[in-house]
């Protein structure tokens, strides 16, 4: 009986250290995975540019991005789409990622990671949006990016096609 209650605190020890360690250690992961330290830059977007018809450009001062699809936005369906920024070439961006969500309603995580292509300023990504079990179509796309000088982000709307 003694030899079991030894066993017990033993085993329980050795899992409270195990735990700590990995604590730790995932404490690690995540703070190489948050953001940098920089400010987070607000770009003004047109709230009346539909994403489904063309190109929309978000900017503030000398630097611009826009955000365009091959083809227009519909449930279920792969898309295509292309970045451009302008006015960031001294500051190089380093990632850029698009996160498409629904203002008052859990859709899960679509934030999908942008590549860069041979030109300096395009980037460019597939994405595939889950259908809406409430039957909205109203989605808020906001574009992530990342230079080595401060963070960005634009707003924009959209409105699923069916």
């Amino acid at each position: 009986m003694k030899l079991l209650k030894w066993l017990n605190l033993a085993t329980g020890l050795v899992l409270i250290v195990v735990l700590l360690i990995a604590g730790f250690y995932l404490r690690g992961l995540v703070a190489q995975q948050t953001t940098s330290d920089h400010t987070t830059v607000l770009l003004n977007t047109n709230n009346g540019c539909d994403l489904n018809q063309h190109r929309c450009a978000a900017g503030l001062g000398n630097k611009s991005v826009s955000l365009s699809f091959k083809q227009p936005v519909r449930y279920l369906t792969k898309i295509d789409i292309e970045v451009t920024t302008n006015g960031f070439e001294t500051e190089l961006v380093e990632k850029i990622l698009i996160d498409f969500s629904m203002t008052g309603m859990q859709m899960g995580i679509n934030r999908f990671a942008l590549h860069k292509v041979r030109e300096q300023n395009r980037w460019q990504g597939t994405v595939m949006l889950p259908v809406c079990i409430s039957g909205r179509k109203d989605w808020q796309v906001t574009l992530y990016f990342e230079t080595k000088l401060a963070n960005y982000r634009a707003v924009y709307k959209l409105q699923v096609e069916n």
